[in-house]
């Protein structure tokens, strides 16, 4: 079973995965990329929302580690 919590987009740190239409998303600064599972890499960047919820599958705790200051490393592929 998926971990699931909705949430403010403006207050997502980096290094966590959302749900997008196009599939989930690691947030990236200002964009969200969307990683491809056939592919085993990220494809599509979307535009970071600065308005409205985000569904959050990254567990509340590793959420909670990254909005400490835990320094995330994010593949470049995604940046």
């Amino acid at each position: 079973m998926r971990f699931r919590d909705d949430c403010s987009v403006y207050g997502v740190p980096d290094g966590v995965f959302v749900v997008t239409d196009d599939g989930p998303a690691v947030v990236v600064g200002d964009h969200l990329a969307v990683f491809n599972a056939q592919e085993y890499t990220y494809g599509r960047r979307l535009l970071r929302p600065t308005i409205g919820t985000a569904t959050v599958i990254t567990p509340a705790s590793s959420v909670a580690v990254l909005r400490a200051g835990y320094p995330v490393q994010i593949d470049d592929v995604a940046r």
